[in-house]
C-alpha cells in the first residue's frame, strides 16, 4: 500500500499576537525528514514540498504532528512543508 507522510517546520518562535514569526528552515525540517527515513523501513516512492492553508489538518494517519509554520500566500495563511510517499518495504 502506497501512503505519505508529512513534516512541517516547527515554529520556534511567535509574537504576543501568537501568530508565527519564525520557525525551522526547510534544511531543518529535510534533517527531521532524512532521520524519518533512516529509523524506518521503507522504500521511498517521492519527495516533494507542500503547501497547505493553515489550520488544515493533513489527511494521513501517519502525519508528522509538527507544529505549523505559516506564510502569506495570496492573501492566505499557509504552510510549506515536505511530503513523502513510500511502501512499507517487504520483509
Amino acid at each position: 500500500m502506497i501512503k505519505f507522510k508529512d513534516f512541517m517546520p516547527n515554529v520556534t518562535e511567535k509574537n504576543f499576537a501568537g501568530l508565527t514569526t519564525r520557525s525551522d528552515s526547510l534544511f531543518v525540517t529535510m534533517k527531521r525528514v532524512n532521520h524519518w527515513i533512516d529509523s524506518n523501513s521503507v522504500e521511498i516512492l517521492n519527495v516533494e514540498t507542500i503547501m497547505i492553508p493553515c489550520g488544515q489538518k493533513e489527511s494521513s494517519v501517519v502525519s508528522d504532528e509538527g507544529l505549523y509554520a505559516t506564510t502569506a500566500y495570496l492573501g492566505h495563511m499557509r504552510s510549506q512543508g515536505v511530503r513523502v510517499w513510500y511502501q512499507e518495504a517487504a520483509g
